[in-house]
């Protein structure tokens, strides 16, 4: 047998709150309001299990979690001559909270970024050391001692960063002129926090990896001012220089042109010999 069978177990249940406004002001502007609370219950997860027991863990409905928030929508349809315009803006706010686990205990170091599930946060959150930058007087990374023991342990990780965006969302514009058209959508997230494991390797100092130009700008001399901590043969020094930290936590917000479409529509005239009621091309 490879898991413990469960005959308790049984579906997550949702329940979900939500009430929305929408407004149309003179056929030309429009306003949507949407608020939402959403519970779950039930949430299926594996808990430890004594090694007696011949198991590690068993799959229970042991999680709770919540998340609320707010959509907006604004749209706008304008014509400027021949030119007609037609835009839409969306934002979307969700605040994410886990509320219970098995004995509340974390759910630690899941992923290459130490994500962490806990109690009172929100999911995923980045859970590890918090890095101080580099000495100037040794070239050597310095990390917070939370407890003050003067020691680097587990016990000294901390909350570091959160993948959860502020909020997200994206905007549309569309434009008709005579038989062409353009359409533009952006899309954006505000707030979030990425975990960058490609600089763990590449900004290390040692192994066989390849390194970025970055690490040009490493610790060399007493009194030098950087990031980038010095090249060592010493093991427990080049270890700190790897060790998952707040150092590799970046801003993930973004804007992007996710799409632009411009599209010609041949006219009914041209097209009715070939019996067709549509041809664009784009």
């Amino acid at each position: 047998p490879n898991n413990m069978p469960n005959p308790n177990l049984k579906w997550e249940t949702t329940a979900q709150a939500d009430i929305g406004v929408d407004i149309s002001l003179h056929d030309r502007f429009t306003i949507g309001v949407d608020l939402y609370n959403k519970l779950t219950k039930d949430l299926l997860l594996s808990r430890p299990l004594p090694p007696t027991t011949g198991f590690s863990s068993i799959v229970e409905n042991i999680g709770e979690m919540e998340n609320k928030g707010i959509e907006v929508s604004l749209g706008v349809q304008q014509n400027f001559g021949p030119v007609e315009w037609t835009s839409n803006l969306n934002v979307s706010v969700n605040r994410n909270k886990v509320l219970k686990l098995y004995n509340d205990q974390p759910i630690d170091d899941l992923g290459r970024g130490s994500n962490r599930v806990m109690v009172g946060q929100p999911i995923g959150i980045f859970y590890s050391y918090e890095s101080l930058g580099v000495n100037p007087s040794t070239g050597d990374i310095v990390y917070l001692d939370k407890n003050f023991d003067k020691s680097i342990t587990t016990d000294d990780r901390t909350i570091i960063g959160n993948p959860q965006p502020k909020f997200v969302g994206g905007f549309t514009n569309g434009f008709s002129y005579k038989s062409f058209d353009l359409n533009v959508f952006f899309q954006f997230s505000y707030g979030n926090d990425v975990f960058n494991g490609s600089r763990l390797y590449l900004e290390s100092l040692q192994g066989g990896d390849n390194q970025t130009t970055a690490v040009l700008r490493r610790w060399m001399q007493p009194g030098d001012i950087t990031d980038i901590p010095r090249a060592t043969n010493d093991a427990v020094k080049a270890g700190e220089n790897k060790r998952v930290s707040s150092r590799f936590i970046e801003d993930g917000s973004y804007l992007r042109l996710k799409n632009i479409a411009l599209g010609y529509n041949v006219s009914k005239e041209l097209i009715s010999k070939l019996h067709l009621n549509s041809l664009r091309f784009y």
